[in-house]
């Protein structure tokens, strides 16, 4: 089918936004911590060179912290990296299960404000390959996102599955117990159908198993 650029462009845009917001806040936040973490290293400086014992658990304790900031950091500049290169990508082969977790890490920030917790497929599951535009995947996947963080059961956790298929490949948005009565108001929308045109695919909202279920072909004529 025909991409309606008229249509996902501009909404492209909207996306490219929210994803750069996202990851802006949480890079903020991590130079925080790192910097809030320096000034205690300093004020023990300080302490010792007063004449008090170095506390060297709590030096260990705040270098860890920096540590583990400093590595999150450096995963969320891969996956920006990642996804800032899929803006002009063709269409190409990609791993869904990557693309999940990438998206995941992306999503930090609207999770976290959501209390939700988002369980992407773990490190080493089978790649599930598809040919597409990576770019209207990502944009149709953030999408659902929001649709099942919104409709996350008691637990608030959303499980992130891909499988394949006979056609090709298909997203599960999973655990969602709150989906009956969620408002589909408004999804997948103009917007999102002009998506699902260009990457050939369709989006089916399944209230009685809690889930979204996102079916892809194996490759898009397009």
């Amino acid at each position: 089918m025909a991409c309606e650029w008229p249509i996902v462009g501009p909404q492209g845009l909207r996306f490219c936004e929210k994803i750069t917001a996202s990851i802006s806040h949480d890079f903020k936040n991590m130079l925080a911590i790192i910097n809030e973490s320096a000034g205690l290293l300093g004020d023990l400086i300080v302490m010792s060179e007063g004449g008090r014992p170095l506390d060297l658990g709590r030096v260990k304790t705040v270098a860890d912290r920096i540590t583990k900031q400093v590595l999150r950091a450096d995963k969320l500049v891969k996956h920006m990296n990642q996804f800032a290169h899929s803006y002009g990508d063709p269409v190409k082969s990609l791993n869904l299960n990557e693309l999940l977790d990438m998206m995941s890490a992306l999503a930090l920030r609207l999770s976290s404000m959501a209390g939700v917790t988002l369980v992407p497929p773990p490190p080493g599951s089978p790649a599930v390959a598809v040919t597409t535009w990576p770019f209207f995947l990502e944009h149709m996947v953030w999408r659902c996102l929001e649709l099942a963080m919104g409709a996350a059961g008691a637990g608030k956790e959303v499980g992130l599955e891909a499988e394949t298929t006979g056609t090709g490949a298909r997203i599960r948005f999973t655990r969602l117990a709150g989906l009956a009565e969620a408002s589909l108001d408004g999804f997948p929308g103009i917007g999102g159908q002009a998506l699902l045109d260009a990457l050939e695919a369709d989006v089916r909202v399944d209230a009685e198993a809690g889930e979204i279920v996102l079916s892809l072909p194996q490759k898009i004529e397009a």
